[in-house]
């Protein structure tokens, strides 16, 4: 479903007087269902309309589960509708209701809108732009105060007059992007100093050190005995990445394994065998993500792969990672797939496989 119209569609049939049913709460409860192909990859997409009680102002959102999987606490992506349905704001938002636990109203209210001024106080200037920093939802309710305290960075439209479908998918790429960069902002500020933002949000981004940096392996059998006894902890938005991926080629008739440690995905048929590796791609940096996934590959296939048939290589990536690595990474052996505006692509022996559909021409 397209931005625009699934706006259009809560602002118009929204009714509280209905409580929790109705179309636009079924919108809302089926929101990942309506907006996944909008949102990146290893995204949660989730919708409400209240709880208990239908709410003053509904609100959908886009939640990085390596950050948040929850409104209660965290950053997240969300649109906000007024009160009156008349307007909706595109916000970068801090989860309120663990705050709210921990400080009681007025000073989480307070806590939040300091630390949003000191993390955007750390943001590219560049990066901002002319963009709002606060929300109006014309409702007194104590949550909906804590919703315009917590806001990071707002775009608000008029529902009746909402803009092109190519504006609105624009303005949410950029949001998407500028919450990741206020993430990183505050996950720096934290590890230089504890509790100088509240925002910190209890899902633990699994640690990013490679196991075996400190290890020197006396020969193949050392590496691989190593590498089997170790548990690679990956994040949350890596493993539904490769779920995600999963549930995609399960349609194509290949058989999928993720359970042959520590390799990520192996994709099968009578006569061939893919070995895929899957990133993240972090602020925009494919550089780190394209270099991670070869040097894994190449690893693996080297030390997993002693004595058998060698697999054909396949670096699976959140985002597309530019036509330069594409080529890089061909000319280094290496498929590439990647998620783009709902749809798995790849690199043209990745489309002849069909591991991966074409990208658009033009």
């Amino acid at each position: 479903m397209d931005i625009g119209a699934y706006l259009a569609a809560v602002a118009t049939n929204y009714d509280r007087q209905g409580g929790l049913h109705g179309y636009a709460q079924d919108l809302l409860r089926k929101a990942q269902q309506h907006l996944q192909h909008h949102a990146p990859a290893g995204y949660i997409v989730i919708g409400s309309g209240g709880k208990g009680t239908a709410t003053f102002t509904p609100w959908f959102g886009f939640f990085d589960p390596d950050e948040t999987s929850s409104p209660e606490e965290g950053l997240y992506v969300a649109y906000l509708f007024a009160a009156d349905l008349s307007r909706v704001s595109l916000t970068v938002m801090q989860g309120i209701t663990t705050l709210d636990r921990t400080l009681g109203r007025r000073q989480a209210r307070d806590r939040l809108a300091r630390d949003a001024a000191v993390i955007r106080s750390r943001m590219e200037a560049s990066d901002l732009g002319e963009l709002n920093t606060a929300i109006t939802l014309g409702s007194s309710g104590f949550r909906q105060r804590a919703y315009e305290a917590g806001c990071m960075f707002a775009e608000t439209y008029e529902t009746s007059r909402l803009p092109a479908e190519l504006t609105l998918r624009h303005d949410l790429d950029r949001f998407m992007a500028l919450h990741q960069a206020a993430v990183g902002v505050k996950r720096e500020l934290l590890q230089a100093s504890p509790g100088v933002v509240a925002s910190a949000s209890s899902e633990q981004l699994a640690s990013a050190e490679d196991p075996l940096r400190n290890f020197k392996p006396k020969d193949e059998a050392d590496y691989v005995a190593h590498l089997a006894g170790r548990t690679l902890v990956k994040t949350r938005r890596h493993e539904r990445l490769i779920r995600q991926y999963g549930e995609w080629l399960q349609d194509t008739g290949f058989s999928l394994s993720t359970a042959e440690h520590p390799k990520d995905l192996v994709v099968r048929t009578d006569a061939d065998e893919w070995l895929i590796e899957a990133k993240v791609v972090k602020l925009g940096r494919a550089m780190d993500a394209v270099r991670d996934a070869l040097g894994q590959l190449y690893g693996y296939r080297h030390f997993l792969y002693q004595g058998s048939a060698a697999p054909v290589l396949a670096a699976l990536f959140s985002e597309a990672v530019g036509e330069a690595f594409v080529r890089f990474l061909e000319l280094c052996g290496v498929e590439t797939v990647w998620y783009e505006s709902g749809r798995w692509l790849g690199s043209p022996r990745a489309v002849a496989a069909r591991l991966a559909a074409s990208p658009p021409s033009g």
